[in-house]
């Protein structure tokens, strides 16, 4: 006799980037497994690469992994995460006062992306020339990733960001261009050129939960923001 399979329940959850509904249903034991060997090798792309696998089995599918933004990738994964161990987490967090950590029991609902849609992508560099930037996907981050340099790694992530360099007579497609080409671009920026092409960067969205808590150590009011799924994986 066949055992009996388990109904597996299905939910909803926004992509943010696009706001569009897609569902999803709980990540089962084998695919947690997947993601606890990621976790214990300290590997970035082994444990984005185990994301994308799961996001992807657990949407059936219907959204192009390819295409999504790293904050899309992480909201998605903490909405999941929600569904299938457990809507609440407890994090060590370390007071601002005394310095003594507090177990701190928080809700995966409170996780948010706030994605500011004023935000100009189109930064003028000087008379006629300028870029368009975009936020890194996914596997810009893989790339960006592994054992480079910090200066490597910001090259690559600016590298990333730019989409388009534009003259006042032409448009060029940085996916177009070598990596030399656009390196050396960017190196010929000076250095408030660069400042504004980083600000972008340090303005890109991210899943964050805005926790308040009093410390049970020394009784002072902390208020912290808790940035990625680091925390949550």
């Amino acid at each position: 006799m066949a055992l009996p399979k388990l109904s597996t329940p299905k939910y909803m959850a926004k992509v943010p980037s696009t706001g569009k509904e897609v569902e999803f249903r709980p990540y089962q034991v084998k695919e947690e497994k997947m993601l606890m060997i990621a976790a214990e090798s300290n590997d970035e792309r082994q444990i984005i690469g185990a994301m994308k696998e799961l996001i992807d089995a657990c949407t059936f599918g219907a959204v192009d992994i390819n295409k999504l933004t790293m904050f899309d990738l992480e909201y998605i994964f903490v909405k999941l995460r929600a569904k299938s161990v457990g809507e609440t987490t407890t994090l060590g967090l370390t007071c601002t006062g005394c310095d003594a950590k507090s177990d701190i029991k928080v809700s995966l609902e409170d996780v948010k992306v706030n994605v500011d849609k004023n935000v100009n992508s189109k930064i003028e560099l000087s008379d006629g020339i300028g870029v368009t930037m975009k936020y890194p996907g996914i596997n810009d981050m893989m790339d960006i990733g592994g054992d480079k340099s910090d200066v490597d790694k910001m090259m690559g992530m600016i590298r990333a960001s730019i989409e388009t360099i534009y003259t006042s007579e032409e448009v060029f497609n940085v996916k177009e261009q070598s990596v030399q080409e656009v390196d050396e671009f960017i190196d010929s920026l000076t250095s408030k050129q660069f400042s504004e092409i980083r600000e972008y960067l340090e303005k890109m969205p991210a899943a964050q939960m805005d926790i308040e808590y009093e410390c049970t150590s020394c009784g002072v009011k902390n208020y912290q923001v808790i940035k990625g799924t680091a925390n949550f994986f």
